[in-house]
């Protein structure tokens, strides 16, 4: 495990977990502490990794209000399902990284079933068990499907969030026909 100041890095299989853990200042300055472009290249160099999917870990609370948003406008655009794990309260970067991931898990506490009534975060799981049923979750999502699969459709939600309907579609379009194309060229009939 790579570790930083507040921050841990490891890869299980196919999956990336990134730890963010509480500093004794409670904040984090910025999100610059997940370097992009190595990210990037895990993500877009199946070759290399074949990385999955991201599972972001928060413990405890951050209260930074100073997170760069070209950074959290690229974690969620990112081409693999992320899902953000939370450890106790969450605001500040902290709910912002949260926010950008695909799917929020978070621990059983007096705020997390109104959370999940509030449709804030997707699933609310008692604190012993969250780390595992996240990654649990990820591997029923990832396990067994190739990574440009994963990308295509982690890409087609992405564009479904970020273009109208017709050029989301026509996207969504061209990337199943590439597939089916690539899925014919390794059949031999």
């Amino acid at each position: 495990m790579n570790k930083l100041k507040n921050i841990e890095w490891e890869l299980q299989g196919q999956i990336g977990i990134l730890k963010i853990n509480n500093s004794t200042e409670n904040s984090l300055v910025r999100l610059e502490f997940i370097d992009f472009e190595e990210l990037n290249k895990l993500v877009n160099n199946p070759e290399i990794s074949g990385l999955k999917g991201l599972i972001i870990i928060i413990n405890r609370k951050h209260a930074s209000t100073q997170a760069n948003i070209d950074n959290i406008y690229k974690l969620e655009n990112l081409n693999i399902p992320t899902i953000a794990v939370i450890k106790g309260v969450c605001s500040g970067t902290a709910l912002k990284i949260a926010m950008a991931c695909h799917i929020k898990i978070c621990s059983k506490n007096s705020s997390s079933e109104k959370a999940l009534e509030m449709k804030i975060v997707d699933y609310v799981v008692p604190a012993k068990q969250v780390f595992d049923f996240s990654v649990n979750l990820m591997k029923k999502m990832t396990d067994n499907r190739q990574v440009r699969v994963i990308h295509s459709v982690v890409k087609a939600i992405n564009n479904a969030k970020n273009m109208n309907l017709e050029e989301a579609m026509e996207q969504e379009t061209k990337m199943f026909c590439k597939l089916a194309v690539e899925a014919a060229n390794t059949l031999d009939i």
